[in-house]
C-alpha cells in the first residue's frame, strides 16, 4: 500500500497488485489523477470524520465496481493506519 497526500484534506492509497519487477515500475510511474469516486463510508479516527471513497474513474482506467469485501479491509486497514492530521477523505484508487 502507498499514500499519497494529494491536497490538505486528500489522501490517496494505491495498492500494488504485483509483485514483479515489471508491473512495479509501472505502478511507480503511474499518476492515476482520481476523476471519480464512491463511497465505502465514514469512519471516526482521533476525534474526526474521514470519508474512505474508492476511485471509479482515473485518467488511466475505469472500475465499475469493488468487491464489498475488498471494501471492508480497506476500511479495517483505515481504521489501524497512521492517517495525516489534515486528512478528511481517503481514496483507493
Amino acid at each position: 500500500m502507498q499514500a499519497v497526500v494529494v491536497h490538505d484534506h486528500l489522501l490517496i492509497i494505491r495498492f500494488k497488485r504485483s509483485t514483479s519487477p515489471l508491473r512495479s515500475e509501472q505502478f511507480a510511474k503511474m499518476p492515476n489523477k482520481v476523476i471519480s469516486s464512491s463511497t465505502i463510508k465514514t469512519i471516526s479516527k482521533g476525534g474526526r470524520q474521514i470519508t474512505l471513497r474508492y476511485a471509479t474513474k482515473t485518467d488511466s482506467w475505469n472500475r465499475y465496481n469493488l468487491a464489498a469485501d475488498v471494501q471492508e479491509k480497506f476500511a479495517k486497514a483505515m481504521e489501524k493506519a497512521d492517517v495525516p492530521a489534515n486528512a478528511t477523505t481517503a481514496i483507493m484508487a
